[in-house]
């Protein structure tokens, strides 16, 4: 739905907000739309696709054939076969990964504050 530039600090924020390891009970919808309002994101678009109870379970199946038995948790971030620290800004790791490779992207652009 949305270019990488538009995304990545919606997931960043998401990395820095949410508490590490595994949890019981359901993160409250207002840490997402937070992170969406953000990020300038359109939360109803976000929501309306987590919501839809197919596309749920579509996606919740794929996970589950595509995540290894060792991740324990959420969000458990690989870079390059390594796992990303949940003490690391994962918006850096990512550029940094990615400006290695020669790609340049406006969400890696240094802050200007």
């Amino acid at each position: 739905v949305y270019p990488s530039h538009r995304y990545m600090p919606f997931l960043e924020c998401l990395f820095a907000t949410l508490p590490m390891g595994k949890r019981p009970d359901l993160f409250p919808a207002s840490t997402f739309a937070g992170c969406a309002r953000r990020s300038a994101l359109d939360w109803n678009t976000i929501r309306s696709c987590h919501d839809d109870p197919s596309e749920n379970w579509r996606l919740q199946v794929e996970a589950a054939k595509n995540t290894p038995s060792d991740h324990d948790h959420v969000p458990w971030v690989v870079l390059d076969g390594v796992h990303v620290s949940e003490n690391t800004s994962l918006l850096q790791a990512v550029c940094d990964a990615y400006s290695q490779r020669g790609g340049k992207d406006p969400a890696c652009a240094p802050s200007k504050s």
